[in-house]
């Protein structure tokens, strides 16, 4: 069966921001392991550089560092390091970390090692023509890509939950809305290998659909009208009673 995921909304999605002459952003790292001395930060697009360490100065309990990158830029992945064996650092265990580069001057202030949390009332929505281009990969998939698309359900039905989606993304969506939108839609296919995976996107995707403080402490699986609580997400394994 074939496998359908939702294109990563790529961080080239995002709307346009306004531009200043410059975009200063003072990085910290705290919470780090016991003993550490010397960190540094690694990133995508200049000043930083995934294969040179720029240096952080010590300051308090934890580090900082205060960069600026150019107008052009509009975001910029990043991860703090510390010294390893040899030349390659210790890096962070997490995925990459997200910067959105649309303030004159702005501090992201992180703690060693931890999971980025990005608050979506941040990000710019997407607007209906960024939107309508994902909309017509997802139809020619379900459409003329999908073995399945129409072993339980009609033409006519698979053509209406299209319409509905297409019909939504006429109007701007922040990043959430248009993954859930795309989530139900895709669902109408009833099938277990055809949805929009969280496991392939982006780092800006992992953050907002993965980093929030707005899930449930445990898994579940569906069986008809039925909810099967699977098992704990907790640290300690077991829910306590009246979860």
């Amino acid at each position: 069966m074939l496998c359908l995921r939702l294109l990563p909304l790529a961080l080239a999605l995002l709307a346009p921001l306004a531009l200043h002459a410059q975009r200063t952003v003072l990085f910290q790292v705290n919470q780090l392991p016991p003993g550490t001395t010397q960190v540094g930060i690694r990133g995508s697009v200049g000043p930083l550089s995934w294969f040179q360490t720029t240096p952080m100065e010590a300051v308090g309990q934890g580090f900082e560092v205060r960069l600026t990158f150019a107008d052009s830029v509009p975001s910029a992945q990043f991860k703090f390091v510390l010294p390893g064996s040899g030349q390659e650092p210790t890096w962070e265990g997490t995925g990459n970390r997200l910067v959105l580069l649309n303030q004159p001057e702005q501090t992201i202030a992180l703690a060693w090692n931890q999971p980025q949390r990005i608050d979506p009332a941040t990000l710019p929505l997407l607007t209906p023509a960024q939107l309508q281009q994902d909309f017509k990969v997802l139809q020619q998939m379900v459409l003329k890509v999908h073995p399945g698309t129409y072993r339980y359900n009609s033409s006519g039905s698979i053509n209406q939950a299209l319409y509905a989606l297409q019909q939504t993304f006429t109007q701007p969506q922040t990043y959430t809305a248009a993954y859930l939108a795309i989530s139900k839609m895709l669902a109408t296919i009833q099938c277990q290998h055809t949805w929009a995976s969280f496991y392939n996107q982006n780092s800006l995707m992992e953050a907002l659909l993965l980093g929030q403080r707005n899930m449930l402490p445990f898994t579940i699986q569906w069986f008809g009208p039925q909810m099967l609580v699977r098992q704990s997400a907790l640290a300690g394994g077991k829910l306590p009673r009246g979860t």
